[in-house]
């Protein structure tokens, strides 16, 4: 039979290790730069992905060092490009920031952003546009990117039509006279313009 020596005894003691979780991430890439002409409209394509261990709606501000119009949409089919079935993005949480909605760990949403150069706009101006996801879940873990807007430089066209017949009007003229008309275009621009058609009514 067993014995019992006095004195002894044996356990075992279980450990428990706790991991920390990963704390929320974000990502917004790329950035972007391009070249607008006064009236023109640019769009620029951004993903933004969810880097931490749990599904965080991502928060989307924007600061710019201009005040031409921009707005920011979902782009609901990824494509890069402003479809009509890309929807400006609306606060989906209440927390009174605009938002791309949940985003599952690990998971990417795409946003549009829209940026229309007023017309009048001066050559060689431009605009630098900090786009910023945040994580709704850490609102101090965020990431930002840029998209740069150069004016570049137009053609400014004016147009004169003129009688070419030296010490006649049209209404000095009798009647029956075959006036020979002549047009002058002058560019006041800082870009040579291509391709031009004028068209002249008579």
């Amino acid at each position: 039979g067993g014995k019992e020596i006095p004195g002894t005894m044996s356990w075992a003691t279980a450990a428990s290790v706790s991991t920390p979780l990963q704390p929320p991430a974000v990502q917004i890439v790329p950035g972007h730069a391009d070249t607008g002409t006064p009236g023109s409209t640019l769009v620029f394509a951004h993903t933004l992905t969810n880097l931490g261990v749990a599904a965080d709606t991502l928060d989307v501000t924007y600061s710019a060092t201009q005040t031409w119009p921009v707005t920011l949409f979902l782009d609901a089919n990824g494509d890069g490009l402003l479809d009509p079935g890309d929807t400006v993005l609306t606060d989906t949480n209440a927390d009174g920031i605009v938002d791309v909605g949940a985003v599952a760990a690990g998971g990417t949403a795409k946003i549009l952003v829209r940026v229309f150069v007023p017309a009048g706009t001066a050559q060689c101006a431009s605009d630098t546009i900090t786009v910023r996801a945040t994580s709704s879940l850490s609102p101090l873990r965020s990431d930002a990117t840029v998209d740069l807007i150069s004016v570049g430089l137009v053609p400014l066209l004016s147009v004169a039509k003129y009688i070419d017949a030296p010490g006649t009007t049209a209404t000095t003229a009798p009647p029956g006279t075959t006036l020979p008309y002549g047009i002058v275009v002058t560019n006041a621009g800082q870009a040579a313009a291509t391709s031009l058609v004028v068209t002249a009514i008579v």
